[in-house]
């Protein structure tokens, strides 16, 4: 049995592509706490890309991206522990790596989807080549950006591009032959 994820509230839309708000529970040193994240695009489309922001973001960092992608694809952007709608650890000591990553271990399973393509801005490219490393990993393509969102026209279009390209990009079983 699935995780329960929780809706927060409701979109109100007025022609306007606007995201379901999620939560789940992770746990850390110092309890339970929810995190947070928004869900765009139809959920029973088996095409996910996640994107997780920087250590200085959060997932609406994404949201330019996501309204973009969301006709053809199911966009998910969390939020880290203690940004955007998370709920901070109840602890005084820093967030740690191995906590995020966990922490998106769960939501991944939340998810209960086979793969997804994942798009991380500087913290969220390094955890997601830490959880694409792992063997069972649901991670199929990486895309590492900057320090930021890829939020023009260009780069949304670039994105977009390599997310509907398949031809010419190494998958993962490939790559561990070669």
């Amino acid at each position: 049995m699935g995780a329960r994820v929780t809706p927060l509230r409701a979109p109100v839309t007025a022609g306007w592509t606007v995201p379901d708000h999620r939560s789940y529970r992770g746990l850390g040193s110092g309890g339970f706490h929810r995190l947070h994240y928004c869900d765009w695009g139809e959920r029973d489309n088996p095409r996910v890309v996640v994107c997780v922001h920087g250590a200085r973001g959060n997932g609406r960092d994404f949201d330019a991206l996501a309204r973009s992608l969301s006709a053809q694809f199911r966009v998910i952007c969390p939020d880290l522990a203690g940004r955007g709608e998370c709920e901070w650890l109840g602890t005084a000591r820093p967030l740690e790596f191995p906590q995020l990553v966990a922490d998106l271990s769960v939501l991944l399973s939340c998810l209960e989807v086979e793969e997804v393509d994942w798009i991380g801005s500087s913290l969220g490219g390094i955890l997601g080549q830490h959880l694409a490393a792992q063997r069972g990993t649901p991670i199929r393509r990486l895309m590492l950006c900057g320090d930021q969102a890829p939020v023009s026209p260009g780069e949304i279009d670039a994105v977009r591009r390599f997310l509907l390209e398949e031809a010419g990009i190494p998958r993962r079983e490939a790559c561990a032959r070669a």
